[in-house]
């Protein structure tokens, strides 16, 4: 599925802007040309430009805005060539054309209020501290529009949410609630990235008439809302987190019906998303 390829990167770094006290803003323009190392045909021709704005208030409260737009001329990467039924209404990325597109990223309140820490609005939320890895690090679904090459920041799809963390003795604890039911953002058919392996998208025997459905997905804000719980603490030189999410698997259950149609056998496809209960931990420490 990875394509060998070149990439030529530019960043021309944010520029802060001081309009009024208390305001702060940057804009970041990142630039991408790849190629294929063996046949030297452009891969990706891309530019990102990333807009913040950042409020201060006097009570030591702050609220956050950020975007991106997109602009990506090759096909297979396109903003055209990516699925957006996963998305829910107040997250998903706004269509310019086939080749361009605009994301609301972020869009939060922040600050503390007795002792406790919130976090309000559209934003990421991660666990875990392993690089490379994303063990722990399920509370925001992803884009696989470059399937897991992306950096994770800019593959995770921030989520509206209510994040509050308070001390708790030794220990810090974080509660988490998402109303937002956006899942997996996935490639459509044709991408450069779209999934082919066959546990994901079997071979249909000959003869046999398969019938997909639209996928059944989570859409009530409340009753589907996904919830999560982590407690963390140093302890003896060690980093440890206990984690609990309470949420919709972001990737779907392939449910099969088989069944006889005029034409010969038939099966019938609809995806379900389902609920799952996720347990972990984590444990680390700086050695040397």
């Amino acid at each position: 599925m990875r394509v060998p390829r070149l990439a030529l990167a530019g960043l021309l770094p944010a520029v802060a802007l001081s309009h009024a006290a208390g305001d702060e803003f940057s804009v970041a323009l990142r630039g991408q040309w790849a190629v294929a190392i063996d046949g030297g045909e452009t891969q990706s021709l891309e530019m990102d430009l990333e807009p913040e704005w950042v409020r201060r208030f006097d009570n030591g409260w702050r609220l956050t805005a950020s975007g991106r737009l997109r602009v990506q001329n090759q096909a297979g990467l396109r903003p055209g060539d990516m699925q957006t039924a996963g998305y829910s209404p107040l997250t998903r990325p706004w269509r310019i054309s086939d080749t361009a597109e605009f994301t609301p990223r972020e869009f939060y309140l922040q600050g503390e209020r007795g002792g406790t820490y919130l976090t309000l609005g559209k934003q990421q939320i991660v666990w875990g501290k392993a690089d490379g890895l994303k063990v722990l690090d399920r509370v925001n679904p992803q884009s696989f529009r470059e399937f897991i090459l992306e950096d994770f920041e800019d593959s995770r799809i921030p989520l509206w949410a209510v994040n509050v963390e308070r001390p708790l003795g030794d220990w810090d604890a974080q509660l988490v609630w998402l109303p937002d039911t956006s899942v997996h953002a996935l490639p459509g058919r044709g991408a450069r990235y779209a999934f082919s392996a066959p546990m994901l998208v079997p071979s249909v025997p000959p003869g046999v008439r398969v019938d997909p459905r639209e996928a059944r997905r989570p859409g009530r804000v409340i009753a589907d809302s996904d919830i999560g719980l982590r407690l963390s603490r140093f302890w003896n030189g060690w980093d440890i987190s206990l984690n609990y999410l309470y949420q919709y698997d972001d990737f779907p259950v392939l449910y099969q019906q088989p069944g006889v149609s005029e034409t010969g056998p038939r099966v019938t496809i609809t995806p379900r998303y389902e609920r799952t209960h996720v347990l972990g931990g984590s444990f680390s420490n700086a050695f040397g």
